[in-house]
This record gives structure tokens, sequence and C-alpha cells, in this order.
């Protein structure tokens, strides 16, 4: 039987926190007693089998040991409990610009990690310019590192971890500062180390870039695993627990406050088809944002705005009744503006972000809006999920259908239109 490539058990780490004192007077007062300590424990009781040429996601909120948990991977830190056991080669990149010295040039520092990693002299000769390539900074390769920008940082440190054969690659959140296209070109060499047998273990908030190369996540919540599976199921886990706070009702944007001048928002909500109360939905389902306004001086033409931004900042979906906008608010009147529309959306988290502001009234000009359209208030974003197709990414689900041609030699010649096409028999209705 294979010996896993990496076992956790019982695995914790405690860190020891020491309370500040506010001055130097008062420090100095007190030096005489003994300075007060805490514990915090950023990981506790994980037990966690990985297995050679597996991908593992980590996911999970700010602050819950998710990097704590890579840091005991790669041996920075010990743990407090338990063992851990990463058996063969292991190339970390858990911070850009770590095992870098900035004063080396990025040749010399390619030989310096690379020996820190176990390569020889003669090995790194022969993979030098295989590094190289990849990096694609041939052009700064002998400029000093305290001069690179923090993506040529991540496009070297990831080239030389990856091209020196790991055996476990660690990945911290790095990645998300490179360009889109280096990002891709990592995920398919990635794709080859999974190939060769290398383990590979992700810690990142792009929750797509997990599904991309990881088929199996853990959610890490307060030190502890609360979920390891599938992909799908880890990410679901994920927004539900997003979803609830702490004495299980839902949270959304609902609850927040805006005060601004003439204006103020009392309240945010967003519901599903039901009228509940919800941030997460399925492809194809309505969703309905109703935010509730007090006017403090009289406003004409109000109106509202709101954006739908993927986890990766794209634009999904905008609009706003600029040219059709609500009737005036009086001075001291409450409102519920509404607006509901179609979630045709891919899998994955979105961030709706609201306006409520004043537009030109009577006006279907875009020019003569522009003189009186003011923001009034921007309340904070509320989080959704939508759940959908497992086999679609990206920001729409446009149900494409799919259909098929025999080629024969009666087809029509080249330059002609095409023949009448089949539907796929397993294409939509």
């Amino acid at each position: 039987m294979t010996k896993p490539a990496i076992s956790l058990h019982g695995a914790g780490k405690r860190f020891t926190k020491y309370e500040d004192t506010p001055t130097l007077v008062y420090g100095l007062a007190q030096a005489w007693r003994r300075t007060k300590r805490g514990q915090l424990w950023a990981l506790r009781d994980v037990d966690l089998e990985i297995q050679p040429g597996e991908a593992v996601g980590v996911i999970g909120r700010n602050g819950q040991g998710k990097s704590t948990l890579l840091q005991l991977l790669c041996g920075v830190t010990a743990p407090t409990t338990g063992t851990v056991h990463v058996r063969g080669r292991v190339a970390p990149l858990i911070s850009v610009g770590v095992g870098f010295h900035p004063e080396l040039t990025g040749r010399e520092n390619i030989y310096v990690n690379g020996t820190i990693l176990g390569l020889t002299r003669a090995e790194l000769d022969r993979r030098l310019d295989e590094i190289v390539a990849f990096s694609e900074i041939e052009q700064f390769l002998d400029t000093p590192v305290k001069f690179y920008s923090s993506g040529m940082f991540v496009r070297l440190g990831f080239s030389v971890a990856a091209h020196i054969n790991p055996d476990v690659l660690l990945i911290d959140e790095v990645l998300a500062v490179g360009d889109l296209g280096f990002q891709l070109k990592c995920f398919r060499h990635m794709q080859r180390l999974l190939a060769d047998g290398t383990t590979i273990v992700v810690v990142s908030h792009n929750l797509n870039a997990i599904r991309q190369v990881c088929p199996r996540a853990l959610l890490i919540s307060e030190g502890r695993k609360i979920v390891d599976g599938p992909v799908e199921q880890t990410v679901s886990a994920f927004h539900e627990a997003m979803e609830l706070s702490g004495d299980g009702t839902t949270h959304t944007a609902g609850g927040l406050r805006v005060e601004h001048g003439v204006l103020s928002v009392l309240d945010v909500r967003v519901s599903g088809e039901t009228g509940t109360t919800t941030a997460s939905f399925r492809t194809g389902e309505r969703l309905r944002v109703d935010v509730r306004v007090r006017a403090n001086a009289r406003i004409s033409a109000p109106y509202l705005s709101f954006t739908l931004l993927s986890e990766s900042g794209v634009v999904a979906y905008q609009d706003q009744n600029l040219f059709e906008p609500y009737p005036s608010l009086e001075q001291g009147e409450e409102r519920v503006l509404s607006a509901q529309y179609r979630l045709d959306l891919a899998t994955g988290s979105y961030a709706l972000h609201v306006v409520v502001g004043r537009g030109t009234a009577d006006c279907d000009d875009p020019l003569q809006l522009a003189d009186d359209m003011v923001i009034l208030a921007r309340p904070p974003a509320a989080a959704l999920y939508v759940d959908g197709r497992a086999s679609v990414t990206g920001v729409a689900d446009l149900h494409a259908d799919f259909s098929y041609h025999d080629v024969n030699a009666a087809d029509q010649a080249p330059g002609q239109p095409a023949p009448p096409i089949a539907p796929h028999p397993q294409a939509r209705a």
C-alpha cells in the first residue's frame, strides 16, 4: 500500500499572545509585574492524509488557520500537539519574495533558492534555461531582485519551485499576484506535475482557481477541519457557513445603516423567489434586493443602481433606473427601493454592490443627466453564492446547445453555407 505523501494526526499549533503596554511610561512603571500572556490556538486536532499525485485545496475565511497549516507542512514551524509527516522534497511557495535575497540578482537567487530546496549546482545548471524561460524575465535575470515587482517575484519563485521536480508543492495565495496569462500557465504546469506524481496543496480565496486545480478541498474554520471532501461539496459548505451567523440566522447585508446627509439607508435585504432572506441561490433563480431608505430632505428623482461582481472582480451584471427614477421622496418619508432579476450565472461567489442616488428628473438625454446625477449612499456589499451546473465556469450560464454533422463527399464546397446541423441527442430542448 502506498504511503501518504502528507499525514497529520491530532496536529495543533498554539501561539502565545503578549498584551502590549499602552505607553512607555506605563510600561516602565509596571516593569516589575509579570507580562500578561494569552493563548491562541491557530490549529486544533487536525487529522489529514493526502496521497501522492493528489491536489487538495484549502479554503476558509481569513485568520482561520489555513496559512498555519502550510507552515506546518513545510517545516517553518513545529506542531504544539500531534504529529506532521511530509515525505519527499517539499517546494513551498507561501509568500511573495520568501527565499530571495534582495541584493542578489535573479540568476544568483535561482541558485540560492534551488540549493535550499535540495538541488546540486550541476542540476541547477541543467535546468537554468528552462526555469528562466518559464518565468519570462530573461531581460531582468541579472538585475538585483530588490527592483522586482511582486509579479516578477511570483514568476521567478514559482518557476524555481515547480522545476525542481518536487514531491510536494505548497502554494499560499501568491498566484493571485500574477497576471491572468501567467496564472493559466501555472495551472497547466501544475497539471503536468500532478501527472508525474507531485502532491499539491493550494490555499486560496479564489474558489474558481481551487476548482480548476483541486478535485478535493478542505474547509478550515477556527483552526479546525470542518469539511474534507469533493471540491464542490466543500465550496457549498463554505458558503453555507458564510450565510449563517453565530445564532443560526441568515446573514446578508441586512441591518446595515448608512447616514449620508439628505439620505439614510436603514436596511438592505437580499431574498430569493420565496421572499426569504438568503445568500444562496441556484442558477436561473430570481434575486430581489430591497433597500429601505429615509429622506432627511426632499429628494427628486431617486434611483437605484447595482453591480454584481464575480469573485475575480469581473462585472457580471450592472443596471440602474436612472432614466425611469422612482417618485420624489419628501423629507422624513421612508420607502423601500427594489429591483429583481434572474441569476443566469455560472457557479461561484458574487458581491452585490448597491448605490442609491439622485438623478435628473424627466430626462432622457445622458449628457443632461450627468448635470444633476449624485450618489447619495453606497451601502457595504452583500455576498451571495450561486450554485449551478458543475460543468460551467466563467460568469454567465448561456446554456449552449451542442450539435454535430457528419462529413461526407456530398458536403458543400469550401466557402459555401454549412449544411443543416442535426441536434445532439443530449442537446437542451
